[in-house]
């Protein structure tokens, strides 16, 4: 066994997540804000008449994962 001298050897490594940075999203959770196509408003006086209502915020993301992780 050689610690040191001519013929001792170092190996140097390391593992790189998300090096680049590039941004990670959270994967969408069903019945989340960004799931729900539409919702329903109830008409006056009685709810008689019920009108969908879009949602502005169907498909985007909410939330990211980590970044890198070295």
């Amino acid at each position: 066994m050689k610690f040191l001298g001519e013929g001792a050897k170092i190996q140097l490594r390391m593992t790189a997540y998300n090096a680049i940075n590039k941004l990670n999203l959270a994967p969408f959770t069903f019945g989340s804000t960004s799931t729900l196509v539409s919702s329903f408003n109830c008409g006056p006086p009685d709810c008689a008449t019920v009108t969908p209502v879009a949602n502005p915020l169907f498909g985007t993301a909410i939330n990211g994962l980590q970044g890198r992780v070295l």
